[in-house]
Formats: structure tokens, C-alpha cells, sequence
């Protein structure tokens, strides 16, 4: 099956991709998804690359391409997500965390509001509320906090690679949200995290009815603030292919 809108061959031969140890900051790594990682995917399970044992259930498709391994088929006629295991949401009841997630949007801003959903873990409004961009090309993310900030227009193209990461802690201005290195938005940082119904869904909001409309590859979670240099760590790491 070809999916016209990545150039990706399902056929294709599935590259080796790094493995955790080997650049990735372990420090508070509690899952690492990676379907593009020669052990990332056993079926339909999605493996935790972190060795934490929070993995996921695969639904709907991947695709394959030389350089970028395996990702996400999220697109608008190809649905791909994660159903991450309840156990991840009961482990992220502390108030710091971070999420890094490597996107690429098939357009920007999409045609549709069901085409803007890149997760959902969230105690705000059932995580419905998740737009990566809406379709008046803000972005708007209540991911690791109830309340919901608009944080304006993407601060650089979505329609290629790049690296979205919103990470947290207490306090004013400790909520944060970067593509790429650069930051798209603060607000403050909740004194603790609570998810909604322990549900985690890697590449849709809404409970699964919103999905993203693009790609998306690895997928880290952290249970600690990661800083500038640790984020730059990791899109180093995989800069390789992405």
C-alpha cells in the first residue's frame, strides 16, 4: 500500500533506528514509542522502548520509508494511533513532566477540525480540546494542565519534520510548549497532573475522533522538566532521520 501524501512504501524494508542507551536522555523516561525502531513493534503492540513496560495497542497503519524508518500513518484516509497502557497515566501524577513528538502535517492549517488531534491526555473538556494548528491556524493544547491557553500561529512550518515538545512543572510560566528549540507559548504549570479516565492515545484527541492529519514518529514521555539542552539531545539524536 502506497500513502501517496508521505512517498512512504508499506513494502519497503524497515530500517534500524536507535535504541534507548544510545543518546536518548533516559533520566525520568518513562515511555518511548517508536514504530520506525527494529523493536519497536511486535503486531499490533507498540513497544516502550524506555523498558518502564507502558505499552501501547496499535490501531490502524504505519508506513515505511528508507530514511525515516517506520511512522505514524495519521493522515486523513489513513488512521494510525496508540492506545497507551492505563498504567502510564497512573504514572504521571507528580507536577513535572515533558513529551517531545517528532510531526510532520500533511497541510497546515488542516481542512478540518478532526484533523487537528495530536494527543489526548488530558482532565480538561475529555481532551477535546487539543487543535495542532485549528483550523484558524492557532494552536490550542490543554496537554499536562486543565486549563486550555490559545498559543497563536506555529512559530515555524508543521508541514515538514520537526519537533514538538511541551513539558511542565509548577508555577507561572512553567507550562511550555516548543517546536522545535523554539518556544510557541508559556502558561503556568498546574501543581499536580490528573488525566482523564487514565487515558493516553498517542496521534488523536477527543477519545480517538480527532486524529492528526500527517505523520508521526518517536514519541518520548518523561516524568521530569527537561531543559533546552536535553531537548536538543534528543532531536540530535534522530536527526539522522528526521
Amino acid at each position: 500500500m502506497i500513502f501517496q501524501n508521505f512517498g512512504f512504501n508499506r513494502q519497503a524494508i524497515k530500517v534500524a533506528a536507535p535504541s534507548p542507551g544510545g543518546g536518548v536522555v533516559t533520566s525520568g523516561l518513562i515511555a518511548y514509542y517508536d514504530v520506525g525502531n527494529a523493536g519497536g513493534l511486535s503486531g499490533t503492540r507498540v513497544e516502550d522502548l524506555s523498558n518502564s513496560n507502558n505499552y501501547g495497542t496499535l490501531t490502524g497503519d504505519i508506513a515505511y520509508s528508507g530514511s525515516n524508518g517506520g511512522v505514524l500513518a495519521t493522515g486523513a484516509t489513513s488512521v494510525g494511533y496508540i492506545d497507551c497502557i492505563s498504567t502510564l497515566a497512573g504514572t504521571l501524577t507528580g507536577s513535572n513532566a515533558t513529551i517531545m513528538q517528532w510531526i510532520k502535517l500533511d497541510q497546515s492549517p488542516p481542512a478540518s477540525d478532526s484533523q487537528t488531534g495530536f494527543i489526548y491526555m488530558t482532565n480538561q473538556s475529555n481532551g477535546i480540546g487539543n487543535h495542532y494548528p485549528y483550523t484558524d491556524n492557532n494552536i490550542y493544547t490543554n496537554v499536562l494542565k486543565t486549563a486550555r491557553p490559545s498559543l497563536g500561529n506555529p512559530v515555524s512550518s508543521l508541514v515538514v519534520w520537526h519537533v514538538m515538545t511541551i513539558s511542565t512543572s509548577p508555577g507561572s510560566g512553567n507550562w511550555k510548549m516548543y517546536i522545535n528549540t523554539t518556544s510557541q507559548g508559556t502558561d503556568t504549570g498546574d501543581s499536580s497532573l490528573s488525566l482523564y479516565n487514565n487515558l493516553i492515545k498517542i496521534g488523536a484527541s477527543g477519545g480517538g475522533s480527532d486524529r492528526l492529519c500527517g505523520a508521526l514518529g518517536p514519541t518520548l514521555i518523561y516524568t521530569q522538566q527537561l531543559s533546552l539542552t536535553d531537548m536538543q539531545t534528543n532531536i540530535d539524536y534522530f536527526a539522522s532521520r528526521f
